[in-house]
């Protein structure tokens, strides 16, 4: 899997490689669908701490769910479609310590909407903050 956030697989999904989960700020509590402010926290919370913080959309539920990551690997397989969907999640992982689920549907990536961004222009989002994480 290597440092990078995210790597394209046989199936023709991406897999996102990242992080530790941190004790205070990896899942917050979940929200309803119009709350407000969670692009404000994300961005505050990921420009003070170098965080990854993916929130979700949870249909099922009809909540929102947020996960914050500060290491690789993170251990979530994503669509190539639009709007991103988590296509499995390791047993274990990062992620699933934090909660996420198959068939979230990715909302934000650190406080930037990406419910209707090109999935190149995700991979690229989520890329970076590997490539960054890796060189600190």
């Amino acid at each position: 899997m290597g440092n990078a956030c995210c790597n394209n697989t046989e199936d023709g999904t991406v897999a996102a490689v990242a992080v530790r989960r941190t004790a205070d700020v990896a899942t917050a509590p979940q929200l309803p669908l119009q709350s407000a402010g969670a692009t404000e926290v994300g961005r505050s919370i990921a420009e003070n701490d170098g965080a990854l913080i993916l929130l979700f959309r949870d249909e099922g539920l009809d909540m929102n769910h947020t996960a914050t990551f500060t290491a690789t690997p993170v251990g979530i397989h994503f669509s190539k479609t639009t709007p991103i969907r988590v296509k499995s999640v390791a047993p274990g992982s990062l992620a699933d310590n934090a909660g996420v689920q198959k068939g979230m549907v990715l909302l934000e990536v650190n406080g930037a909407d990406v419910e209707h961004s090109p999935v190149a222009e995700i991979q690229h989002l989520l890329a970076s903050w590997g490539k960054r994480r890796a060189a600190s």
